[in-house]
């Protein structure tokens, strides 16, 4: 199978939240990844415990989600790299 070289690649982009020009006020976002070639830009609070997405931006709308996204109970991966989903929270 190849690939469709029309297609562009999609690829995230982690990112500091302070360093976005979406944040704004929202100092609970401590974790933040851009999205591309459709840009759109998420911003999290990441604990040890969870990640609540907080803010969001595509489509030149700006979405503050006043009943976040969580996903509880959040389990690193054999290399400590990204969390994956155990528990559905509120989506």
């Amino acid at each position: 199978m190849q690939a469709n070289a029309s297609v562009p690649d999609f690829t995230i982009t982690i990112a500091d939240p302070a360093q976005t020009p979406y944040v704004g006020s929202l100092s609970s976002a401590n974790y933040a990844y851009i999205e591309s070639p459709t840009l759109a830009y998420r911003y999290f609070d990441l604990s040890s415990t969870k990640i609540e997405r907080v803010r969001s931006w595509l489509n030149n709308t700006l979405n503050t989600h006043t009943h976040p996204q969580v996903y509880n109970n959040p389990v690193k991966d054999e290399l400590n790299l990204s969390f994956v989903q155990k528990e559905s929270g509120d989506l």
